[in-house]
């Protein structure tokens, strides 16, 4: 089951838009089991002339993580892998694991997804979202 944004031209209620999320992230959950479950702490932020996305993700590195920008909707997902490897006298242990997360929102209006900027500092991954420029005609 593959669930897909509407284009601009079918565009859906709200509440439809936040169902069709909550199956998808349900979804991601029922297909990977053998993952860890995992929920950043993410905050999304209106700064008048762009959005401000900020996760908690400690130990990641920028290339675990996926962004998508489409009209007014953002999805961002990653998998994080850790390693460790545990030496108890003469066995080795060596544990992995998988972490997981995707969240996806609605923004309020268009966006440049050309011009969207993402770093990662002490564990804090930061997303600069410009808002699209309004013509002319549509302000009136």
């Amino acid at each position: 089951m593959v669930f897909q944004f509407p284009g601009p031209r079918t565009q859906q209620p709200p509440l439809i838009q936040a169902f069709r999320m909550v199956l998808s992230e349900l979804r991601q959950a029922l297909l990977n089991p053998g993952r860890l479950s995992f929920v950043p702490d993410i905050q999304l932020e209106d700064q008048g002339d762009q959005y401000v996305l900020t996760a908690d993700l400690p130990g990641w590195n920028e290339d675990e993580i996926e962004v998508k920008v489409h009209g007014n909707r953002l999805s961002i997902k990653g998998v994080h892998q850790e390693r460790t490897t545990l030496q108890q006298r003469v066995y080795w242990q060596q544990v992995r694991q998988y972490r997981s997360f995707e969240r996806h929102f609605i923004l309020s209006g268009e966006v440049q997804p050309e011009a969207v900027t993402s770093s990662l500092e002490s564990g804090t991954y930061r997303l600069a979202i410009p808002k699209a420029k309004l013509n002319r005609y549509e302000r009136e």
